[in-house]
């Protein structure tokens, strides 16, 4: 669901962010109605709204820009689909911009793991290639330390909706574990697993997975399609220096380079990615040097460069924002927050015109209004018929015009 960044006050507008998912595919790109209410909202000075692009939009051509949508938070100010957008509206910061201050208590543990991987179970994170590396690499060195630490969601019955393929891809996934634990030759490589039930918090305590990081040498993260993934910047945050696919698509290249990267070519094969990776790994790590600027990533003094960024937007009335103590701010747990994901969680309105309404509604009334007190509300998402047939004309409709005009 929308993320609330600042109350309204007397004095002047509220601030809230959406995800790009919602407004390339959910409420707000659909229903006219929450459009003319979000530019009702924006014209009478009551709100400023703004998108956290979470995902990789190079297919993006066409970005359904509204004069509502304020601000955008992406790492790539010059990305082709920002193309349209003034760079006075874009800020560089996102949420991997905002990592608390007790990471620092993680910085000067003894590298002891060669390569965790944080993950999920899912085909997108293509993990079974994971667990490939993992025991290719420990079939030419048994001493090789590995973690892979990955959430699987909770097993639900959904029968004619179940994901037939992903079903499929899993059970594929959990056949190599089991022939993984088989062998004495795989003990040193220790999968962590926890299922994440509907109602529970995430599952694996924060410092747990700083500490293993940390421990670590290298991170790997062997999906193809990212936006701003936060375990690459913590890990290099760290000092663990992390290993991709040339074939990743995602917002942090720039911080990426040849001394605190490892990028393998998967064209060329499974087999000839684990020699790759374990030539790297018999080279020495020169740690004299922090893998990453720090202070571009720690949360205090972000808070403060965000409020400036909102401070000086160029909208069509002026205002003063009140001071970053202001309780009206609302800026904690930003990293979490930023994109949604209130740790485990997705909360987005994608589906349901009412519901988005009914956020709305709250969001203006409630004078404690904060976003955990609303988070039943993502659960209510259903799918919305009206809305989704009223869509589709629309398309057709403009479709047909095209159609027409060129001919």
């Amino acid at each position: 669901m929308p993320v609330l960044l600042k109350n309204k006050t007397n004095n002047s507008p509220g601030i809230v962010v959406f995800t790009h998912n919602e407004i390339l595919r959910g409420v707000p790109r659909k229903s006219l109605k929450v459009n003319n209410l979000l530019t009702k909202a924006y014209e009478n000075n009551e709100w400023i709204f703004g998108v956290h692009v979470q995902g990789d939009c190079s297919n993006v051509y066409n970005w359904p820009y509204k004069d509502w949508q304020n601000f955008f938070l992406w790492p790539e100010k010059n990305d082709h689909f920002l193309s349209k957008i003034p760079k006075s509206s874009i800020s560089e910061l996102t949420c991997v911009n905002f990592l608390s201050e007790k990471i620092n208590l993680f910085n000067k543990i003894k590298k002891d793991i060669d390569i965790i991987s944080v993950s999920r179970f899912s085909s997108i994170k293509k993990i079974y290639l994971t667990l490939k590396i993992f025991k290719g690499l420990l079939d030419k060195d048994p001493n090789y330390k590995f973690v892979l630490l990955a959430l699987r969601a909770e097993k639900k019955f959904h029968f004619f909706f179940e994901n037939k393929k992903e079903a499929k891809y899993l059970k594929q996934v959990d056949r190599l574990i089991n022939d993984i634990k088989k062998s004495e030759k795989y003990k040193n490589l220790k999968i962590i697993d926890p299922v994440i039930k509907e109602d529970d918090l995430f599952p694996i305590p924060e410092e747990n997975i700083y500490e293993y990081t940390s421990r670590s040498k290298y991170q790997m993260l062997n999906s193809n399609r990212e936006g701003v993934p936060r375990v690459l910047i913590e890990s290099l945050y760290l000092n663990t220096k992390v290993i991709i696919s040339n074939q990743l698509k995602f917002g942090l290249k720039k911080f990426l380079n040849n001394i605190n990267s490892f990028v393998y070519d998967e064209k060329k094969g499974t087999e000839k990615i684990i020699e790759d990776i374990h030539k790297k790994l018999k080279e020495p790590i020169d740690y004299s040097k922090s893998f990453i600027e720090k202070e571009k990533f720690e949360e205090k003094k972000n808070k403060k460069l965000l409020v400036n960024f909102f401070d000086n937007l160029d909208l069509k009335k002026n205002f003063s924002l009140e001071d970053i103590n202001h309780p009206s701010w609302k800026l904690d747990n930003l990293k979490f927050r930023l994109c949604s994901h209130f740790k485990e969680r997705s909360h987005q309105i994608i589906k349901n015109e009412k519901l988005f309404l009914n956020w709305f509604k709250n969001l203006n009334e409630d004078t404690n209004y904060n976003d955990e007190k609303y988070s039943f509300l993502f659960k209510k998402d259903n799918l919305d018929l009206i809305l989704e047939i009223k869509f589709f004309f629309k398309k057709l409709q403009k479709f047909l015009l095209r159609k027409i005009n060129i001919n």
